[in-house]
């Protein structure tokens, strides 16, 4: 398992699994990797979904602590990347 099972992991998947089980977002939104692509990810639809900005940064603090060691690290660094260059490319 690439995450560790803790209340931040409960409170991602929940954030997750409203964001593909609504219809419509009405405002901008941003493409999120459910599994980081930088933790063994895919681009495959199923491991994509549309988040609000809040949503997507949400996401990233929390994808912080449900990792440990290394990648942790990446997960820092996708942050950083995220708050000081715009949005997320990965």
């Amino acid at each position: 398992m690439w995450y560790n099972q803790n209340k931040y992991s409960n409170l991602y998947f929940a954030i997750i699994s409203k964001a593909k089980h609504r219809e419509h977002l009405s405002q901008q939104s941003e493409k999120h990797h459910v599994q980081p692509k930088s933790l063994g990810g895919s681009n495959e639809k199923s491991n994509i979904v549309d988040l609000t900005l809040r949503e997507h940064f949400i996401c990233h603090r929390l994808l912080l602590k449900m990792v440990s060691g290394n990648n942790k690290r990446k997960m820092t660094y996708a942050l950083y990347r995220m708050q000081h260059y715009g949005k997320n490319k990965s």
